[in-house]
């Protein structure tokens, strides 16, 4: 009977902890700039594009960062930052999750992004104005989180989050060439 009993209370604890989509709100880079100082060409006049490279969480295998939750990440980033449109911008944001590296296991885990973005003149005329390739990483100690699967889904958020903060930068770098 205790056997039964053992079993079920390791297979619920197994259930239990299934891996999860990194978080769209978690990875979002906020407010990197202030807003009321800038107002170059990129001020609400960027609207995103393609965004592919990400992959689904299988909840039996590990933490992914998904293209919807990457995407709506940069939505967020990007209207946190007065750059998003709200109504068809004069520039695209297109962006390839090129590759995510993660650990297997350990007590801290360090992901690291790589991203290519491209920023279009429009999305009919396709005019490449800028293109850069950012790495980022983010790392989740013990301390952190104690269980292994939500460790591997903060990682994966903080990596986003530093990516999309060096994002920010490189549009304002890219705005005083334009």
């Amino acid at each position: 009977m205790n056997f039964y009993r053992i079993t079920a209370l390791i297979a619920l604890f197994l259930l239990g902890a299934c891996a999860q989509a990194a978080s769209p709100l978690n990875m979002n880079a906020g407010r990197v700039i202030s807003t009321i100082k800038y107002n170059g060409p990129f001020k609400d006049n960027i609207i995103v594009g393609t965004v592919s490279g990400g992959e689904a969480t299988n909840p039996l295998w590990t933490s992914e960062i998904s293209n919807a939750g990457f995407e709506r990440a940069l939505e967020l980033t990007l209207e946190d930052n007065g750059f998003l449109s709200k109504s068809g911008g004069d520039f695209e944001l297109s962006a390839n999750l090129a590759e995510v590296r993660q650990p297997f296991f350990g007590l801290s885990f360090t992901v690291n992004s790589a991203v290519d973005y491209v920023l279009n003149k429009s999305a009919k005329t396709q005019k490449a104005v800028c293109h850069f390739f950012i790495n980022g990483s983010g790392t989740a100690g013990f301390s952190d989180k104690i269980l292994g699967y939500a460790r591997l889904k903060l990682a994966n958020e903080l990596s986003i989050k530093n990516n999309l903060t060096q994002m920010i930068s490189h549009l304002l770098d890219c705005s005083k060439k334009i």
